[in-house]
């Protein structure tokens, strides 16, 4: 009889922490979105400043996004895409969207 009452009580207690579990998350759906920034929360680069090559002051291991257009070559810091993840330039005579 005690071990059936313990067994119970395991029983209701596992299901009332499984919906408390429950209670703290969205219903699941399809179409449900989660919008974790607001909308321009991440400002684009606008009119980047361009350096030459031989005077940029970048490591050698460091990477960049580079494009080229026409003949004329940007390229743009991965360490600064990463906070900003989009930089409007032109290059080449076009205007560009360089995405990270």
């Amino acid at each position: 009889m005690f071990r059936r009452l313990i067994l119970v009580g395991a029983a209701l207690l596992a299901g009332l922490a499984g919906e408390a579990l429950r209670a703290g998350q969205p219903e699941k759906s399809e179409d449900h979105i989660v919008q974790l920034l607001p909308r321009d929360a991440i400002p684009a680069i606008r009119n980047p400043l361009l350096v030459p090559a031989a005077k940029a002051s970048l490591h050698d291991e460091e990477r960049v996004l580079g494009v080229v257009v026409e003949g004329q070559s940007h390229a743009y810091p991965l360490i600064d895409l990463d906070r900003h993840e989009v930089v409007d330039d032109t290059v080449g005579g076009r205007p560009i969207a360089a995405s990270w």
